[in-house]
């Protein structure tokens, strides 16, 4: 199979491939669900070169939904008003919305920073990895 036969496959243009190819590329999470399951190979072991193993393997609309349930979940334990959630994660407030309501489509990039300022692994944030529980932080209680 040539190089453009190849990409149309997986469902992107020539220019793209040659991007994604070089490592230079910023695929969206729908297009990174797509190539996955055209190759019929785990997003998981597409990304990481590692057998998916016990993970799942959920699809590119389940992990926006995912994505969705988690961010509100922090937005809700952050105690900020909407505005400063969006700039904690350096998104735009309507792009905030967007995530939250569960129909934004967020590049590689985007996700990854995500989940770097929400304390969390990027397979964490897709659903492809159970919540960690995060560690108890002992009070250091100042001697009286």
């Amino acid at each position: 199979m040539s190089k453009p036969e190849f990409a149309e496959f997986v469902g992107m243009s020539g220019s793209q491939f040659r991007y994604v190819r070089r490592r230079l590329g910023n695929p969206s999470l729908t297009m990174l669900a797509e190539i996955s399951k055209r190759l019929r190979v785990p997003l998981y072991e597409l990304l990481e070169g590692k057998p998916v193993g016990k993970r799942k393997n959920p699809s590119g609309p389940k992990m926006i939904e995912t994505i969705g349930a988690v961010v509100n979940q922090r937005f809700r334990k952050s105690g900020l008003t909407k505005q400063d959630f969006a700039k904690f994660l350096n998104v735009s407030l309507p792009q905030l919305y967007l995530i939250t309501d569960c129909v934004s489509n967020p590049s590689l990039l985007v996700l990854v920073e995500l989940a770097e300022r929400l304390e969390i692994s990027l397979w964490e944030l897709l659903g492809v990895e159970p919540p960690r529980k995060p560690a108890t932080v002992a009070k250091r209680v100042a001697p009286r």
